[in-house]
């Protein structure tokens, strides 16, 4: 009876890690590809200036 307990206990304490440890990377992620958008945005920015301008009149 002991035994089985201990495993269950064993098998809660790994999957509240792997939950942890999944939470962590999917935030990563999210914050990776928030990164590369702002980075695109950026370069589109810098290599297209004219049809920046025109997509901004008050510029």
């Amino acid at each position: 009876m002991r035994k089985i307990k201990n495993i269950f206990y064993k098998i809660k304490i790994l999957s509240m890690f792997l939950s942890i440890e999944y939470k962590i990377n999917t935030w990563s992620g999210i914050w990776w590809k928030a990164k590369d958008i702002r980075k695109n945005l950026k370069d589109q920015i810098l290599r297209e200036p004219q049809e920046v301008g025109n997509a901004f009149p008050w510029r």
